[in-house]
């Protein structure tokens, strides 16, 4: 399954991108700590990688805006609250 958002119109097939695999990983613990300032936890955790990854592919614009396309399972929530695209 793919799903698609476009936040403007169009995107510069000459404009150059990269893509990474980024691997994943199981946290086994996790404790949380003091909340901060801004509203996130400090926390403690241990993470043990294994060998399955995400494929990240990141492309410029020519105009201004964000788009977010996903594969696979489908998200049952908006993309504004993607990391990925938070990030952005």
């Amino acid at each position: 399954m793919v799903q698609s958002w476009a936040f403007e119109n169009g995107s510069d097939p000459s404009v150059p991108g990269m893509k990474v695999l980024v691997p994943a990983k199981i946290n086994t613990l996790l404790h949380l700590l003091h909340k901060r300032e801004d509203g996130y936890h400090e926390i403690c955790s241990h993470l043990v990688p294994v060998s399955l990854y995400d494929l990240l592919e990141v492309e410029s614009r020519s105009r201004r805006g964000i788009g977010l396309e996903v594969t696979g399972v489908a998200i049952n929530e908006a993309p504004q609250k993607n990391l990925v695209f938070q990030a952005a």
